[in-house]
């Protein structure tokens, strides 16, 4: 896949030669955020390579003694958000993530059951079995034993293997490299993978978590996908379907708030979160209406929560920050998807963020401590100790 970028942007792309610009006192990790969206996912690959070769040309132009690093980030993400935030996670990198989505035939994501090989009628009876019956049109079962394969080459299962901090205790917000959204449709609520499990109600500790089958969680989309099932010690069978339908970007799993008993660190990650879905507005009009309605009303169902989180973590708090990129060229659910949508897609997220993501941007980036002492003592009405551990989206959440 080759990106519609000018050579100089490419170069920009290539690691500092060594000895280049001056020693780096430390380098200060991002955390990433992927928001979900089908096969519209593949604008986050090119998104990714363009933040790279944007971290390397201001590392090497940068006369600050710190410098950003996407090594050792941490990663969160939904859906599709989910596939590529596990592969980073495990080690692949973003040469080798275009080079993975160039050569995948996501039409056989789209597995039908047995049915389906029965002439004529075989395929629109696979359809209605699956929905009515197992809950989704496609077992999903394909996508799982591909991600497997794709972990597996890493030497990746389970999220033992994942492991940013062993001195946090298992389940902890602070334990793992990777972490996706999922949605318990038996409890109604919203999971954040692997922190949120337990033996006895889904059967599996939190390290001990298949990653494939996190992910595979996170992308079930309710009627599209078959949800999976765990039983736990109670014996209660929990059903667990796409994370984006309670939180399609999940920034707050990064959330500074978080207490600690130390102050905050010089090198404490920041955040980014990469967005691909910009069909934010619902125009309600004929014809159609009813029908635009309903999709409305479900479309602010899924990102209602995101809205007020992403307001107040990019708009007032600054702890992070947020790409947007223009995706609407191709359609979610297009599983026949061709080379040239491939592109177009890899080039809108490549294009997206080498704008955005300027040395203003970065250079914000290493602010960002200051930026939240600053906001703590604001918010205390300027007093207090900047380094206390502090909920400070709830000293900024408005009514």
């Amino acid at each position: 896949m080759k990106s519609a970028v000018v050579d100089e942007e490419r170069g920009a792309g290539q690691a500092p030669a060594p000895g280049a610009g001056m020693a780096r006192a430390l380098n200060k990790k991002l955390n990433l955020v992927l928001e979900g969206g089908g096969v519209k996912g593949i604008a986050l690959v090119g998104a990714l390579k363009a933040l790279e070769a944007r971290i390397a040309e201001f590392n090497r132009e940068n006369a600050r003694g710190l410098a950003l690093s996407l090594d050792e980030s941490r990663y969160a993400g939904t859906s599709a958000g989910a596939v590529v935030a596990a592969l980073l996670a495990a080690g692949y990198t973003p040469a080798e993530l275009e080079t993975i989505v160039a050569s995948t035939e996501f039409s056989r994501f789209a597995d039908h059951g047995v049915l389906a090989r029965i002439p004529v009628v075989g395929r629109p009876l696979s359809v209605a079995h699956g929905v009515l019956w197992k809950l989704g049109m496609f077992q999903g079962d394909y996508f799982l034993d591909f991600l497997r394969s794709k972990l597996r080459d890493k030497g990746v299962r389970t999220f033992g293997d994942l492991l940013a901090d062993h001195k946090e205790p298992e389940g902890s917000l602070r334990r793992y490299k990777l972490y996706v959204t999922a949605s318990d449709i038996t409890r109604g609520r919203m999971l954040f993978l692997p922190s949120d499990l337990n033996w006895r109600q889904y059967g599996v500790s939190p390290d001990d978590m298949d990653v494939a089958l996190a992910v595979r969680m996170s992308m079930g989309v309710p009627f599209v996908f078959r949800p999976v099932t765990t039983t736990g010690e109670n014996g209660v069978v929990s059903y667990l379907v796409d994370g984006g339908l309670l939180s399609n970007f999940p920034l707050e799993v990064f959330d500074p708030s978080i207490a600690r008993s130390e102050p905050l660190p010089l090198d404490r990650p920041a955040t980014v979160g990469i967005r691909i879905l910009r069909d934010r507005y619902h125009s309600i009009r004929f014809p159609g209406k009813a029908l635009r309605a309903i999709y409305a009303l479900a479309s602010t169902a899924v990102e209602a929560h995101d809205y007020r989180v992403s307001r107040n973590a990019v708009d007032e708090l600054k702890w992070a920050r947020a790409i947007e990129v223009n995706t609407e060229a191709v359609p979610v659910f297009k599983w026949d998807i061709s080379q040239l949508e491939k592109e177009i897609l890899f080039n809108e997220g490549y294009q997206a963020t080498y704008r955005t993501v300027t040395a203003e941007y970065l250079e914000r980036m290493l602010d960002v401590d200051e930026i939240l002492r600053e906001t703590y003592r604001a918010a205390m009405g300027g007093g207090g100790r900047a380094e206390q551990p502090v909920d400070l989206l709830q000293h900024l959440r408005r009514p």
